[in-house]
């Protein structure tokens, strides 16, 4: 994270900005079928045929696919009709508007709590025991709680359309709709207050833009360098002959998908190093030219310093003793804790000069630029939390671990925003580092009232990971609102449409087709179960095992955030420190397990092109590493849509 201490408001040296325009009619009616088309697609590739996880990584492959589309059927079918074309404005609300409304439809979002909703009723008919100890303390209007339209999602064969099953899905939708709403309402609010210090005036890179940015240019650049058409060829081959090699497998493969590099490692305590994964994804080597130096080398590095703490911990007998240690997920949940805290002290004087134009009107004259203004923002922000706080202690959780919960969340997505937003981290995953589970390990299962461990449970599903998280996709859609030259209280209220119209995609792809498949069945090759019974299952841990105080937990969550501001202070004293504290926060968890390889490829090949030939190779190279993003994205779209409408095995490019 940058150190660089900003500057003082100075509104009066503010120079006029440009002329801003609305959003058009059909570019919202766009944006929002092209919401639904990719989240039936994203249900039937992700959680049903398991052809791909394309929403487990920051940049999703549906929306830069939709958006090559939309701009290559600009340029050629409808140069006939000039007056019908689509502006660039158009084209990047459109991405907005898709890149928003689909990340509901992600790995942590909606794909984890719809088989949440049904699996309670359905497990407690077949366990008295589990009915006894889980059932009857969860919120009931959060979950259904029809015997047979729960046990019908498992056994297929329904229809979810029928009245019969949908009245009982109609108020747990509602209620959790109305909660999603709520958190994005904070989100927008918060985004509002810290937007101008961090896209004016510290002038964050916002390097997951660039892409968009770059297709939509009206020069067209891009689609004449030979560079860029001979890098997108290369990734799309790649795809299409190992989509070839699934089909026949006498076709020998190109290894770029996610291998597991661990299987022979048989002995302890090097075992302990857990599942590792190598991988060549030609998108992430492109991807990571844009991304800074030091974060490239310091990602995998942090995450090889993980993998030998376990290793030390199990030598020396710590893991007998304590199951949680060496606590990475202590130690990263910290780190971004850290990272946000230190994102709000250099947005300080921004803030306190936020706070005093929400008290005393006319005091920042630049303050019409915002989406709304310092008082709406600090009121829907307080209005919002009391609302999430309403939610949470009628979910069942009281007051106080309610008001951390919240705290926690927001902590960290502020955290998200400001590294997506800084330096374009391609992971912020953070498996299962949710507040609930840290007050359980730092105080007891026994602490907290049966009600209270319900309520964590039910808050389980958007604190599983971080990989869809919404707040940092509306601070992009700002910036890119910013180039598009559209008015931010505009793209505002656009975003939260998306958000409301995602949300209800998402239920209604993935409810569909889990009634006429069976989630019990062999037609659904994914972790819909998987995701339906984890927070159960620790729910039940809690519950029976009484889980005992580790005071460890909170040192841990403590050194973390310790860890993050060291690193920040030698990077201010020493320059060119190449250890980031932004890697030691996100490298910990699963998605780097992923991505480790390709980018150590990427930072050799972008340090070796600065150091020998300058910002001018750099920039000259550009369309290439361009084209790996675009080519590898379409060649892994389009083989997964022809794999699915053929209904023969995709190939399976993640693990």
């Amino acid at each position: 994270m940058s150190l660089t201490v900003p500057a003082p408001p100075s509104p009066t040296t503010t120079p006029a900005p440009p002329q801003r325009g609305g959003v058009s009619w059909r570019a919202i009616l766009i944006g929002c079928i092209s919401i639904v088309v990719n989240s039936t697609w994203i249900a039937y590739m992700e959680p049903i045929k398991v052809a791909g996880r394309t929403t487990i990584f920051s940049i999703f492959f549906a929306s830069i696919f939709t958006l090559l589309l939309l701009v290559l059927v600009n340029h050629t079918c409808l140069r006939r009709w000039p007056r019908r074309q689509l502006a660039r404005t158009e084209l990047l609300t459109i991405y907005v508007i898709t890149n928003f409304g689909v990340a509901f439809m992600g790995v942590d979002m909606l794909q984890v709590l719809v088989p949440m909703m049904a699996y309670p009723v359905h497990r407690a008919a077949l366990d008295p025991r589990w009915d006894t100890l889980v059932f009857q303390h969860l919120p009931k209007w959060l979950i259904v709680q029809d015997l047979d339209a729960g046990r019908a999602m498992y056994v297929g064969g329904a229809n979810f359309w029928s009245w019969d099953i949908l009245r009982h899905w109609l108020l747990p939708i509602g209620a959790w709709t109305g909660f999603i709403m709520l958190l994005l309402t904070v989100m927008l609010c918060l985004n509002s207050l810290l937007r101008r210090q961090w896209t004016e005036r510290e002038k964050l890179a916002f390097p997951m833009v660039a892409v968009p940015l770059a297709i939509t240019d009206d020069s067209r650049a891009i689609f004449r360098s030979q560079l860029m058409w001979s890098a997108f060829a290369l990734a799309f081959a790649i795809n299409v002959w190992n989509s070839f090699h699934v089909l026949h497998p006498s076709m020998p493969e190109i290894p770029v998908a996610a291998r597991r590099i661990n299987r022979g490692i048989t002995e302890m305590p090097w075992r302990a190093i857990g599942n590792t994964f190598a991988s060549g994804y030609p998108w992430m080597v492109g991807l990571g030219y844009l991304l800074p130096v030091d974060l490239l080398f310091s990602g995998p590095f942090f995450f090889w310093v993980w993998k030998l703490e376990r290793v030390a911990a199990t030598a020396y007998g710590w893991v007998a003793e304590s199951p949680d240690a060496p606590y990475i997920v202590q130690q990263n949940l910290g780190g971004y804790l850290g990272l946000c805290l230190l994102a709000l002290w250099y947005s300080r004087r921004h803030l306190w000069s936020a706070l005093r134009a929400a008290f005393i009107p006319g005091s920042d004259p630049a303050e019409h630029e915002e989406a709304m203004s310092y008082r709406a923002a600090l009121l829907g922000l307080l209005l919002g939390s009391a609302g999430l706080m309403v939610f949470s202690v009628a979910a069942g959780i009281a007051p106080v671990p309610a008001a951390i919960y919240l705290c926690v969340y927001l902590g960290v997505s502020v955290a998200i925003t400001r590294i997506r937003s800084e330096f374009g981290a391609p992971v912020h995953d953070l498996h299962m580092a949710d507040a609930g589970k840290m007050m359980v390990l730092s105080q007891g299962a026994s602490y907290f009232r049966p009600s209270d461990l319900g309520g964590f449970t039910m808050f389980f599903w958007f604190n599983r990971a971080y990989r869809s998280h919404p707040m940092a996709f509306q601070l992009e859609g700002w910036k890119i609102a910013d180039h598009a030259h559209q008015r931010r209280s505009t793209m505002a209220w656009v975003m939260m449409l998306a958000g409301f119209v995602g949300v209800l995609a998402a239920f209604a792809a993935l409810l569909t087709p889990y009634y006429r498949l069976g989630l019990d069945s062999a037609e659904v090759l994914g972790n819909p179960r998987t995701f339906s019974r984890q927070g159960y299952q620790r729910m039940m841990g809690w519950m029976t095992n009484s889980t005992p105080p580790d005071p460890l937990s909170n040192l841990f969550l403590a050194f973390g955030v310790a860890q993050v501001f060291l690193l920040s202070w030698i990077r201010l004293h020493w320059l060119g420190f190449p250890l980031h504290p932004v890697s030691f926060a996100v490298s910990g968890s699963w998605n780097m397990n992923l991505l480790w390889l390709p980018l150590t490829a990427a930072w050799i090949l972008k340090a070796s092109i600065l150091r020998y030939g300058g910002l001018r190779l750099y920039r000259q190279l550009m369309p290439l590493f361009m084209g790996l993003i675009l080519g590898d994205f379409c060649g892994i779209t389009i083989t997964n849509l022809v794999a699915i409408a053929l209904d023969v095995p995709a190939y399976r490019l993640f693990y």
